[in-house]
């Protein structure tokens, strides 16, 4: 039973946190067949979610509301509010279009944890633009700690970051980092003229970034930096 609960878990996270080849080889190892066409990992994860909950579940549809359908989601929420084996703070995400509240495992983030992202977000002075949204939030037990938000712009990916100051110089804002250029990977994979555009305000960020292969691409009035992993190659023929 916790196999299962923890395989289910695991492959909610792959909404984010995984790439679309692991997501493929899982897929194959299990002998389960890919999409035909053109597929994302939002395919892969439903595939893999559907096997799990089959395991567990035999002859309920995945997301049945009666009482034994229920069974496996309800089994991993209680362990996971028992608070067991949970040394690091907890990653949320938003939840999956088409997924209800009974089927997340305990892993999205709720209505209140998005206002308190936000407020974290006005406390660190950090403005959140209108086309962004919030991709995951991390707590520690009951409060938010940190957040991430990302925008897709055209074949422009951004992303902001918060992490409280009280938690801080503890490697969170380098987790919450991940999962956003994780969260890219998966864009790019839809896209060749895809690139990360994001202004970085602090030379912390801007050192995290150069770690992970972004470069300036232009440095602001105001001393922020344009940061991106595809510079622009200017055409010496343009005026």
């Amino acid at each position: 039973m916790r196999r299962v609960v923890a395989e289910m878990r695991k492959y909610y996270d792959a909404a984010v946190t995984r790439s679309l080849s692991d997501l493929e080889d899982e897929v194959r190892s299990l002998n389960l067949p890919l999409p035909e066409g053109k597929y994302g990992k939002r395919e892969l994860v439903e595939i893999l979610k559907k096997h799990y909950w089959e395991q567990e579940n035999p002859g309920q549809p995945v997301g049945d509301e009666s009482k034994e359908g229920r069974r496996g989601i309800g089994s991993s929420s209680a362990m996971r509010s028992s608070g067991q084996g949970l040394s690091e703070p907890q990653i949320l995400y938003r939840r999956l279009d088409g997924w209800d509240e009974d089927n997340d495992d305990g892993n999205s983030f709720t209505e209140d944890d998005e206002r308190a992202a936000y407020s974290l977000a006005r406390d660190v002075n950090l403005g959140i633009t209108r086309g962004r949204d919030l991709m995951a939030v991390m707590k520690d037990n009951d409060k938010v700690i940190g957040a991430v938000w990302t925008e897709m712009d055209g074949n422009e990916f951004s992303f902001d970051l918060a992490v409280a100051p009280s938690f801080q110089g503890r490697g969170y804002g380098n987790k919450l980092t991940d999962l956003a250029l994780q969260a890219a990977d998966s864009e790019r994979s839809y896209n060749d003229d895809f690139r990360i555009n994001v202004q970085v305000t602090s030379p912390r960020e801007k050192a995290m970034l150069e770690k992970r292969g972004l470069v300036v691409e232009q440095q602001l009035p105001d001393g922020s930096w344009m940061m991106t992993d595809r510079p622009r190659i200017e055409d010496p023929d343009e005026d």
